[in-house]
């Protein structure tokens, strides 16, 4: 995903400046290389370097090699350290489930 993203931040300045027909070519090398859809490659292409400001007066800079993948799903509940206790207990009560033993 790390190179893909960056051929994108590579071709978007070219991108921007081509003829309607240079840039059906380029997508189409792009689609071939980066198995991407084209939408979402011209949205990547086309948002790459825009500047954007929210309402509390954040800049924010389009920049398609930045990620926040490791923000999504299920935050966790126990720690490291707390996971072979529990596994302890979860043996101790003969692998009830967590309904079974609530208080």
């Amino acid at each position: 995903m790390k190179t893909k993203r960056s051929i994108v931040k590579l071709n978007a300045r070219v991108y921007k400046k081509e003829s309607r027909q240079q840039r059906t070519a380029m997508l189409d090398d792009l689609v071939k290389t980066t198995h991407l859809s084209r939408k979402h490659l011209t949205m990547l292409l086309n948002n790459t370097g825009k500047v954007r400001y929210t309402p509390q007066g954040v800049k924010l800079v389009g920049d398609p090699t930045v990620t926040y993948m490791h923000k999504r799903g299920r935050k966790k509940k126990y720690t490291k350290e707390m996971v072979p206790w529990l596994k302890a207990c979860w043996v101790l009560s003969t692998y009830r489930s967590s309904v079974h033993l609530k208080a």
